[in-house]
């Protein structure tokens, strides 16, 4: 049976079975595959699981008399992705060309605002949906650079695998978007390596959002036997136990797949291979019996605060699985809780007495001055001291008796921005603006709100609104280095590296300035 692994790698099982190539038995009331005569006297040439339609549309072919196709660069379950020009805008993008013609077309049109709707700097962005009565097609953002399954099967060529510290960092963004998207009441359904990329910036992008739970009630069960990495794991590899059984994907679904991801990046291993290579992932993954290997006994290094999250992620029993991405997001996170300096809206550690970019106290001292003031006072000690959401509560209610309160929205934007409820801290700190359109911190909160929602040319653009209002060369500095980051992301990489030169000129101790030039040298802009 030392041949099988190789045999099946990317064949059909169905063909090799009715090939009399392999034969099906029952272990311990688990299906075993394994090589008959035939299969061990005459191989057979592999083909790839999911055998690719031949491209019916050529290179340089113009879809919607807008869309100029220049590259296909792969194709899914779901359709062939194509490197394009949008003429109108004069943008490089990537197509999605559907399959199934204008049947998955339509099936996707009445979603396709809620698709375009997800605006996240880990979300790979949708800009349209259009057809030309033959064909539909997705058109997205153009991610430069490798998706997961890339990285990872380049890692395991070469032997290596992801540190620690890189794959929390991958996991924690893809919760950042999954938590977003189901804000949104949004369900992904086909988390995969496959489906994240890693561009150039270095923020991991979620992409394929909802394409999998709109187009198919449940993914096709693909008899996968993953022998290393150096095999394609398939949808099915990485979906819940519920899903594989007939039930519809849902949040908890997109946590257990999560889970599945964060165990392989964290040990090598899929947590539902079976050390054989014989028996599929999917019918373990079913199997109710079986129970992961903690993820702290195939790697110590990993903290065991780690293993215990992968295996609550990896719950068969729902009511026993992590419910929410924000919960799972709380618990991942290595962040220790923070508290805003009222002065220069500078972060701190809430262990800190004194802010360390203006030096301000940061314990309230004895309340004097208005009720407004005292009120933000009582909300910035309560965050201060973890109690965020009573923070919140305070100047919410302090802001219904004093709607003008400029500084009041602005910490209100502060606080939003800590749970991440984005959108929420856009709008206060546009009220603040509306009340006093001078206050710098109401700009430069926003920036970091809108930045984090991945509209990028509107946190410049923030950003340089609070630059030019603020006059402390070192909140200058940290200003500056926000919108060079913003600028990072949106692939502006010369004028990052500039903003990132000008904080290091008004601050040079200002130490994510430096890095920013320093990542911004790695992807070729001559950071030095």
């Amino acid at each position: 049976m030392t041949g099988l692994s190789e045999l099946v790698v990317s064949f059909s099982l169905k063909k090799l079975i009715e090939g009399g190539f392999v034969e099906r038995t029952t272990m311990g009331g688990v299906g075993v595959y394994s090589l008959t005569q035939r299969g061990l006297e005459s191989p057979v040439a592999a083909t790839d699981e999911h055998e690719p339609s031949s491209p019916t549309i050529k290179e340089g072919t113009i879809l919607g008399d807008k869309y100029v196709l220049e590259k296909l660069l792969g194709e899914g379950t779901y359709g062939q992705v194509w490197k394009a020009t949008d003429k109108s805008l004069e943008r490089t993008v990537a197509v999605k060309l559907l399959h199934g013609g204008m049947d998955k077309f339509k099936q996707l049109k009445t979603e396709g605002k809620a698709l375009s709707a997800l605006t996240h700097k880990n979300i790979v962005v949708v800009h349209a949906l259009d057809s030309d009565g033959k064909n539909g097609w997705l058109v997205m953002e153009m991610v430069d650079g490798p998706s997961l399954e890339k990285y990872l099967n380049d890692k395991a060529k070469e032997r290596t695998w992801v540190a620690f510290k890189e794959a929390r960092t991958i996991v924690e963004q893809c919760l950042e978007a999954l938590e977003f998207a189901h804000d949104k009441n949004r369900v992904h359904g086909d988390i995969k390596p496959g489906n994240i990329f890693l561009p150039k910036t270095g923020e991991v992008k979620l992409g394929d959002f909802g394409v999998a739970k709109i187009l198919s009630g449940s993914p096709e069960k693909q008899q996968a036997y993953p022998v290393g990495y150096e095999r394609q794991l398939g949808s099915s590899t990485y979906a819940a136990p519920e899903v594989l059984k007939g039930q519809p994907r849902d949040f908890q679904s997109d946590l257990f797949s999560i889970g599945i991801l964060a165990y392989l990046l964290l040990t090598g291993k899929h947590p539902y291979l079976h050390g054989s290579g014989l028996i599929p992932v999917s019918d373990i993954i079913e199997n109710d019996a079986y129970v992961p290997q903690s993820p702290c006994d195939l790697n110590k290094e990993i903290p065991e605060k780690y293993g215990r999250i992968v295996t609550r992620l990896l719950e068969r029993d729902k009511a026993k699985r992590y419910a929410k991405a924000r919960e799972v997001l709380d618990d991942w996170r290595e962040k220790a809780p923070m508290t805003q300096c009222s002065r220069c809206n500078t972060e701190n550690p809430i262990t800190s007495k004194y802010c360390s970019e203006c030096g301000s106290n940061l314990v309230p001292s004895e309340v004097v001055g208005s009720k407004k003031e005292a009120d933000l006072n009582s909300s910035i000690a309560l965050s201060r001291n973890g109690h965020v959401e009573e923070a919140i509560d305070v100047i919410k209610k302090s802001l219904a008796k004093n709607t003008k309160f400029a500084k009041g929205w602005a910490h209100l934007g502060f606080l939003l921005n800590f749970k991440r409820m984005y959108e929420e801290a856009d709008d206060a700190c546009s009220k603040s603006i509306n009340s006093d359109p001078e206050l710098s911190q109401s700009y430069q909160t926003r920036g970091f709100a809108r930045s984090n929602l991945g509209r990028y040319e509107d946190a410049v653009k923030d950003f340089t609104e609070a630059f030019n209002r603020e006059t402390n060369p070192r909140r200058r500095s940290i200003i500056l280095y926000q919108r060079g980051y913003s600028r990072k992301l949106a692939g502006d990489f010369q004028e990052a590296l500039e903003d990132a030169k000008a904080a290091l000129e008004l601050d040079s101790t200002n130490v994510k300035a430096t890095r920013l030039k320093d990542s911004l040298g790695s992807l070729g802009t001559g950071g030095k």
